[in-house]
């Protein structure tokens, strides 16, 4: 998205390192302070709120599914607030959200994104309480829920720890790999990002996930292929939840639902990589 300019507010700019470029800048900002963040507001075409707990970093205990739940709910209500204050508002908001908002129901059926939702996890019900939590600013801007599914990339992410063990030859698929699998490629969840931007009757929920999603035991398959090594040790549903925690490898590993990006693919978004077997390829063809 060379075309705009990006400000990333960050409680600590230390740690933006990463996101060095011509067209970013980085603004530090206090949770308990609203006056500071009103200025950059009101000069901004839009807001983008990726910001929350990492849900993989570390086993759910109680406090650390607080924090999950906190960290997302704390974030949105300072932008409501700050949206509330702002004399010349932000023409559109996209809030974080994921396609677990639908639940972990098992369904063939394809989920577009007027399935309502289940709220029969935890997972579930953080997706829920923040987009919930944001809902207001419907009377004051665009907004958008981006509800995506697993972001395939390299170095971040699921994908690493997912093709570790596969890389040592003791990989395959999860549970009974049955369960559904609903990715996007990182370039394409920057570009959808863009479209969604550009196209104003783009408004509440949208999918952001490929066109094919698969079955883990697919998908399993795909890495293998990609990284040449063979993916055929199952991982016991069992063992994941003794390892992981039972709602961890519940929510995370052994549920999944077959997630359709309806809307971006009615309003005309073309994706690069519309296959598992294209978006591995990609991402693992300079170790090939």
């Amino acid at each position: 998205m060379e075309d705009y300019k990006f400000i990333i507010l960050s409680r600590d700019p230390s740690k933006t390192s990463a996101f060095s470029h011509n067209n970013v800048t980085v603004e530090q900002y206090s949770p308990d302070d609203v006056k500071t963040l009103i200025p950059l507001f009101e000069k901004s075409t839009g807001i983008i709120n990726l910001s929350g707990q990492n849900i993989g970093e570390k086993s759910w205990s109680k406090d650390f599914k607080d924090q999950i739940l906190k960290s997302r709910i704390e974030i949105g209500s300072l932008i409501k607030n700050t949206f509330d204050r702002c004399e010349n508002k932000p023409s559109f908001f996209i809030q974080s959200s994921a396609v677990h908002y639908y639940g972990v129901n098992p369904t063939d059926a394809e989920i577009k994104e007027d399935r309502p939702s289940t709220r029969d996890c935890f997972l579930t019900m953080v997706a829920v309480q923040a987009e919930e939590n944001v809902r207001q600013l419907e009377n004051q801007t665009r907004l958008i829920y981006a509800r995506t599914g697993i972001v395939l990339d390299k170095v971040n992410g699921a994908l690493s720890k997912m093709a570790m063990p596969i890389k040592m030859f003791v990989g395959g698929p999860l549970g009974n790999g049955k369960q559904w699998v609903s990715w996007i490629y990182i370039n394409d969840i920057v570009r959808a990002f863009h479209f969604i931007i550009e196209n104003e009757n783009i408004s509440r929920g949208v999918n952001l996930t490929a066109p094919h999603p698969v079955r883990q035991k697919d998908f399993a398959k795909a890495i293998g292929k990609a990284i040449h090594r063979p993916a055929f040790f199952p991982a016991p549903a069992i063992a994941l939840r003794l390892i992981l925690g039972k709602d961890r490898a519940n929510d995370l590993l052994l549920s999944g639902l077959n997630v359709i990006p309806d809307k971006l693919l009615k309003a005309g978004f073309k994706f690069q990589f519309e296959t598992i077997e294209e978006g591995l390829n990609e991402i693992y063809r300079m170790a090939i």
